[in-house]
């Protein structure tokens, strides 16, 4: 038998970390009580905090509860209770980033503009994202040897962008394939980058309101409902634009347009 008391050590710097996720959570409803937002809003942050959060983070007090008072856990039985408490773990750190994420979009301003290349930014953010795509899919991506790689922006946002637009293609894409086509248009000077998936479609009635804060398609997968909010509010610092078409059973596209040079684009306001 494993007894409790072999992992002193290691079950204290466990529930000690779990503590300050709980302190986390208090902070952060201090935090919403804080902030100059609207009313809907703050009713959104308080209805989300309060479900969202408290959610895995009640999952982790149970299993960390199970751990004490079970005098006699097998190894195994260890080892898998320890592994829900660091899914649950990683899915608030996860919802915690986006709540981060989004409440500095409302308060920055300011861009750190700088030239990179598209291309490698965009395999960067695939090799990144690629474990986490159903075995099933097929993800390809196509940028055209006779069109610029080069861009001026903001990289972490675009980033986000990238990161939320193929990240949820791949949440909600279990076979067939993500097709990545990136376009130029000369007459705009502006980036087309086309995300197609398979998946399972969005509800025409629900299309209207994915870009909405806290707004979630579907409560079958995991998320804070910001991610898209986050694109949106990201494009329209970096003066880019996003369309979204979808139909039930046929897939989704998400079509970004993004200047190659925000800085052109400013100095002829």
């Amino acid at each position: 038998s494993f007894h409790v008391d072999s992992f002193d050590d290691y079950s204290k710097k466990m529930l000690r970390m779990f503590s300050n996720l709980a302190s986390i959570f208090l902070t952060l409803k201090i935090l919403r009580d804080s902030e100059k937002e609207t009313i809907e809003t703050n009713s959104n942050y308080l209805s989300f905090i309060s479900h969202e959060l408290r959610t895995p983070l009640t999952s982790i007090i149970g299993f960390a509860e199970t751990i004490l008072n079970n005098e006699d856990l097998e190894k195994d039985e260890m080892k898998s209770i320890v592994k829900k408490m660091l899914f649950s773990a990683k899915h608030m750190n996860s919802l915690l980033d986006d709540i981060s994420t989004f409440n500095k979009l409302n308060r920055e301003k300011r861009l750190n503009l700088e030239k990179l290349n598209l291309k490698k930014l965009l395999y960067e953010v695939l090799s990144m994202l690629e474990p986490t795509a159903s075995p099933d899919v097929e993800i390809n991506l196509n940028f055209p040897v006779d069109i610029p790689v080069d861009i001026e922006t903001d990289e972490t946002k675009l980033n986000q962008i990238l990161v939320n637009v193929i990240g949820n293609a791949m949440k909600y894409t279990t076979e067939g394939s993500i097709n990545i086509l990136v376009g130029y248009e000369n007459h705009t000077k502006h980036f087309v980058i086309e995300v197609k998936d398979t998946g399972p479609g969005i509800p025409e009635d629900k299309l209207k309101d994915i870009f909405r804060p806290f707004f979630r398609v579907s409560k079958d997968k995991p998320g804070s409902g910001l991610g898209l909010a986050i694109v949106k509010k990201n494009l329209e610092m970096l003066k880019g634009s996003v369309e979204v078409n979808s139909k039930l059973g046929e897939g989704t596209t998400f079509v970004i347009k993004i200047p190659q040079s925000i800085s052109s684009i400013v100095n002829k306001c």
